[in-house]
Order: C-alpha cells, then sequence, then structure tokens
C-alpha cells in the first residue's frame, strides 16, 4: 500500500465520527438525572442524621470508616426505611453505584436499535460482567 493510499485510508477513517454525538448527549442527562437527585438524597439524608444527634466516633479502627454503616437492600425495602437518615443516604449510594449499570444498559438498547451488533455484543458482556460481581459481590 502506497503512502497517499494509507494517507487517504487514515483521513477516510478519521472525519467519520466514531459516537453519535446524541448518545453522549443523552448519556449526560440521564447522569444527571441520577446523580443530582441521589446526590441530594446522600446530602439530605447526612443532615437529618446529624441533626439527630449522631456523634462520630474518633477512635474507629484503622480500616473502618466513621458513621453508621449503610443500610442493606433487604433493610431498604422495608415500609419508612428511606425516611431515616441513613435510609435516605442508603439510596442515594445505591443510585450512584447503580448509574454505571444503566448507562451501559442505555447503551446496549441504543446499539441494538441501531443494529451495531459488535458493539452492541461488547455492551452486553459489559453488562454481564456487572451482574456477575454483583451477584459474586467481588
Amino acid at each position: 500500500m502506497s503512502n497517499l493510499a494509507l494517507d487517504e485510508l487514515i483521513a477516510a477513517r478519521t472525519a467519520q465520527p466514531r459516537q453519535d454525538p446524541q448518545i453522549a448527549l443523552m448519556v449526560r442527562r440521564l447522569t444527571r438525572m441520577v446523580a443530582v437527585p441521589a446526590m441530594t438524597a446522600m446530602f439530605g439524608g447526612l443532615i437529618a442524621t446529624l441533626l439527630i444527634g449522631f456523634a462520630p466516633r474518633l477512635g474507629n479502627p484503622a480500616g473502618e470508616l466513621p458513621g453508621p454503616s449503610a443500610l442493606s437492600l433487604t433493610d431498604l425495602a422495608q415500609p419508612g426505611a428511606t425516611l431515616s437518615g441513613r435510609g435516605a443516604m442508603s439510596v442515594g449510594i445505591v443510585a450512584l453505584a447503580a448509574l454505571p449499570a444503566i448507562i451501559v444498559l442505555f447503551i446496549l438498547v441504543d446499539q441494538l436499535r441501531a443494529r451495531r451488533w459488535t458493539e452492541a455484543a461488547v455492551a452486553a458482556g459489559v453488562i454481564g460482567v456487572l451482574a456477575l460481581s454483583a451477584v459474586v459481590g467481588h
């Protein structure tokens, strides 16, 4: 292949947009729609926890964070659990933890609708790895 042909091939490949700008815009909007309420819930829960008189322990072991632990998903499913400060903070943490999976799922659906099978397979693989790590716990 001559240098001129290689230059033309590189120019043609770089001229094509690699990513649809609509996808990036929708991902940004989706991130804002999840992250802003999640952070609001976390900070609201922190304020509520501090107002009811939680005092952080200063003599914690080196591997332990100060403050109360987050509620488990089964505890969050109980009626009234999200009304407490710990419940609100836990809901915010769960929402932020689920955000990457939500984004990849959105991209997967978009790639399937566009019939881009390779990109859809990669997104499905990422969803599979995220699901496996959620089940295994690592």
